[in-house]
């Protein structure tokens, strides 16, 4: 049986203020949900780009919520340093 955990579609970590955002949390099983969280695939497991990893964003959780989740994450501070800080923390 496949455990389900929630999933934050921007981290906590890079985005601390979206931690509590009920919109940024969404059910996925745990396999998928670490996928991700390690750019990988969650279909297949191979590695992909933080740009594909948003695309799989965008398709679970929708375009429109997505972006709306992206300017409220880019909202306290520039998107760069975000992208940067979460990087250092791989």
């Amino acid at each position: 049986m496949s455990r389900c955990d929630p999933a934050h579609v921007f981290g906590v970590g890079p985005y601390p203020h979206m931690c509590y955002n009920q919109k940024n949390v969404v059910l996925l099983n745990r396999y998928s949900h670490e996928c991700l969280d390690s750019c990988r695939d969650p279909i297949r497991g191979t590695p992909i780009s933080r740009e594909e990893r948003d695309e799989w964003w965008k398709k679970i959780v929708g375009e429109e919520l997505y972006e709306c989740l992206e300017k409220e994450a880019y909202s306290r501070g520039d998107k760069y340093g975000a992208v940067q800080e979460e990087a250092s923390n791989d």
